[in-house]
């Protein structure tokens, strides 16, 4: 029996209906897998995992916390965690990647402020792992291994690694000296899903308490797109004018 014929086995069991059809949706870069379930009245998405690989339970905690916070996170329907299945809401396939344009970006990304202003606000930074020197650390050596190293065949000796152990420590000390509250960790334009002209917030699972600053240079820097100086400059200050004066100053 193959992965979605188990599937299918097991979501007639759970629903007491047939799907229609079942279609790998998309894989992220993680050991995830995503299948779109069709029925007569509707759609859902169901993430696929080894559950020997992946640990689902930051990612329903996390939903948990968000949609207790009033955050537009996909609901979550069934789930079978030694089986591997969590059915969720079918969000569509629309990113804010995909929408943005020179005239639109403006407003786009000023819902996109709202919604990060809102997360950081209402959600609980509480019993989350800390963002703290070595992990920041850790993310810098992947830097160190996997873009210099694999993409570059670059080895850091001598001169070199003692201008990037510098450099780290550098970016290290402004990151902990931030304060500190919910951080998303990968809040870009294609975890940012657009239904029915609002916007939905996924891939949150590796949330951590972490500096006020990354969600919102995640955005602004994103890897996906790029967006000039003072664009970005005037959608910073837009945010600072909308963040409480506390979670700037640390009080």
């Amino acid at each position: 029996m193959n992965r979605s014929e188990q599937l299918s086995n097991w979501l007639q069991q759970v629903r007491a209906a047939t799907p229609q059809s079942i279609v790998l949706a998309a894989a992220d870069a993680s050991v995830r897998q995503y299948w779109r379930v069709s029925y007569a009245d509707g759609s859902v998405v169901v993430m696929d995992f080894d559950p020997a690989v992946f640990d689902c339970a930051p990612f329903l905690a996390r939903q948990q916390q968000l949609a207790g916070a009033g955050i537009a996170v996909p609901q979550v329907f069934e789930q079978d965690l030694q089986l591997g299945f969590v059915v969720l809401e079918d969000l569509g396939d629309v990113t804010l990647a995909s929408v943005l344009s020179e005239t639109s970006a403006k407003e786009w990304y000023l819902r996109a402020i709202k919604l990060l202003v809102e997360m950081q606000a209402n959600t609980s930074d509480d019993d989350l792992p800390l963002f703290d020197a070595a992990f920041v650390q850790r993310e810098l050596d992947i830097c160190r291994e996997w873009y210099f190293g694999q993409q570059f065949g670059v080895t850091l000796a001598g001169k070199e690694l003692a201008t990037w152990e510098r450099a780290c420590a550098l970016i290290v000390q402004q990151i902990i000296q931030q304060p500190t509250l919910f951080m998303h960790r990968d809040f870009h334009s294609r975890n940012i899903l657009v239904q029915n002209d609002a916007l939905r917030l996924i891939d949150f699972q590796d949330a951590v308490k972490g500096p006020i600053a990354y969600d919102l240079v995640s955005l602004l820097r994103d890897a996906y797109v790029e967006w000039g100086e003072t664009f970005v400059l005037d959608l910073t200050i837009r945010y600072l004018g909308t963040s409480p004066r506390c979670w700037l100053s640390g009080a």
